[in-house]
């Protein structure tokens, strides 16, 4: 299967940007890569975590819809870090959201967070809402942590798509 993750409280402005960058993750998800939307910065913030990108994936490339290597995650760096990010130009905001192939996910996350993995057929088998005790038996980490920086084959979409993650109200 094919999974999009997409966080409820973010807004899209253009739809047909979105639509692009998802078909370029679909392609990159198909070759074997977990695909990040790579939020265009409109400015240094130091509240977003950014992806370093590296050399376009030829090979999935189409014109005006690069899909990049990842060459790195930076989590929230401080106001003059943000700065040189953007002129540096090729980091983008991470905005958490991810297309892969649940396999390739499935074999990641038992490679490298075994206690979630070992998890999941007790969490496939509720019905409805798991109890409080099994969540509690999880590993706290975030899928930035806890995956993609250890996963290999991990691509960036850039996209400029009027993303806002809401946060700022």
């Amino acid at each position: 299967a094919l999974i999009g993750v997409f966080s409820s409280d973010h807004a899209v402005a253009d739809p047909a940007a979105f639509l692009q960058a998802w078909r370029a993750a679909e392609r990159a998800a198909d070759a074997g890569y977990i695909a990040l939307f790579g939020m265009q910065p409109t400015g240094p913030a130091t509240g977003f975590g950014y992806i370093e990108a590296g050399a376009p994936l030829a090979s999935l490339e189409l014109p005006g819809d690069p899909v990049r290597q990842v060459v790195r995650f930076v989590e929230k760096p401080g106001l003059e870090q943000a700065r040189e990010f953007l002129e540096h130009g090729n980091y983008y905001w991470n905005g958490g959201m991810f297309v892969f192939r649940a396999g390739r996910f499935l074999s990641i996350l038992e490679r490298h967070q075994p206690a979630l993995f070992a998890a999941l057929p007790a969490l496939a088998q509720t019905s409805g809402v798991a109890s409080a005790e099994l969540y509690r038996e999880l590993p706290e980490i975030s899928i930035d942590y806890g995956v993609l920086e250890h996963a290999d084959n991990v691509a960036v979409v850039p996209v400029d798509m009027g993303w806002s993650d809401l946060g700022s109200w």
